[in-house]
C-alpha cells in the first residue's frame, strides 16, 4: 500500500509540473505576444501568430480622408474631362 501511494504521489506531481509548464508555455508563446502587439496598436493574427501593422487606406490610394470612393472618382473624372487636349 505504501509503495502505491508513493508511486501515485510521483505521478500526480509529474502531471502537475507538465500542466504548469504547458500553461507557462501557452502564456509566453501566445498570450503575451498578442497583448504586446495589441498594446502597440497593431493587429494580432492568432492562427499564424503574426503581428501586423494596419495600413491606412488614404495613404495607399492618395484619396483624402473622409472622402468616399464615389466622390473621389467623380473628382478625378472631372479633372480628366477639363484637361486641355
Amino acid at each position: 500500500m505504501n509503495r502505491t501511494i508513493d508511486r501515485l504521489k510521483l505521478i500526480f506531481l509529474g502531471v502537475f509540473f507538465v500542466l504548469a509548464a504547458a500553461s507557462w508555455g501557452y502564456q509566453m508563446l501566445w498570450v503575451w505576444p498578442a497583448k504586446n502587439c495589441e498594446a502597440d496598436g497593431n493587429w494580432w493574427d492568432s492562427s499564424t501568430r503574426t503581428c501586423a501593422h494596419p495600413i491606412y487606406i488614404p495613404d495607399m490610394t492618395g484619396r483624402p480622408a473622409g472622402m468616399t470612393r464615389k466622390e473621389w472618382s467623380e473628382k478625378k473624372a472631372a479633372e480628366i474631362a477639363n484637361r486641355p487636349s
